[in-house]
Parts: C-alpha cells; structure tokens; sequence
C-alpha cells in the first residue's frame, strides 16, 4: 500500500475496489454482484484494523502495525458500481482510497471504532466468519 485518503463524494466511478468483507468471493452480497465484478487480486493491506459488527465487518485506518485481507475487483457495470456504493454508504460506510502498486482503488471504511465491536485481531473476514460459523 503506497498511500490512502478519505472523501465523502456519494459516487464517483472508481471501477477499482477493494473488498474486504461481504463482497468477498464465496461472502453474502459477492453472489448478488458476481457477474459484473472481475477479481483481480488478493492482498494484505497494512494500516488498516478490522472490527465486526455482527454479521458484517468493517474497517478503519490506523497507524499501527495492523494489516486486512482484501480481495481487489475491477467492476464492469456502471449501475452495479452504483448500487454497490448505495448500499455501503446506507450502512455507513465512508468511501476512500487506497493505492496498490500503481492503481486507486476505493475501499469503504467506517471513521471510528464503537466501544462493543470485536477487533478482527488477523484483518481476514472470511477466515474469521468460517471460525465464527455465523
């Protein structure tokens, strides 16, 4: 990861994303969007802790030595990168981006952390739902 930074535009046509949570392949929502996300990658993406609210998980920026697994998707679909976005922000996330190698991708994030969410202590919400058997 070479840099990150936080916006608030409601959309803005990325294409790029990283994912981290429910659209991770084999996740809930990956399923509803399958067809127009291309997968690219899986990377560790440092400055990052990961906390669970639940079902979903969610990320936020840190300055220590805490790192998330993210899948990177290329979306091809216009309107799925919409909905996409609508949804996230509907349940509060906050669109940023992170760079990898020489590409932005958004990511969303929440800003802070609340008192009852768990730390997702190894940043990898796929293994921690498998160990969890939500």
């Amino acid at each position: 990861m070479e840099g990150y930074s936080l916006f608030l535009e409601p959309m803005s046509h990325l294409k790029y994303y990283a994912y981290y949570g429910s659209l991770r392949r084999g996740m809930d929502n990956y399923g509803q969007y399958a067809d127009h996300l291309t997968y690219i990658d899986t990377v560790q993406l440092n400055g990052f802790s990961m906390f669970s609210i639940g079902a979903y998980p969610y990320a936020i920026m840190d300055d220590g030595d805490h790192s998330i697994v993210a899948e990177l998707f290329e979306v091809t679909n216009a309107v799925t990168e919409q909905m996409i976005c609508t949804m996230e922000m509907d349940a509060h996330y906050i669109l940023s981006t992170v760079q990898v190698e020489n590409t932005i991708f958004g990511i969303f994030l929440f800003e802070k952390v609340a008192q009852t969410d768990r730390p997702v202590v190894h940043g990898d919400w796929c293994k921690y739902w498998k160990e969890r058997a939500f």
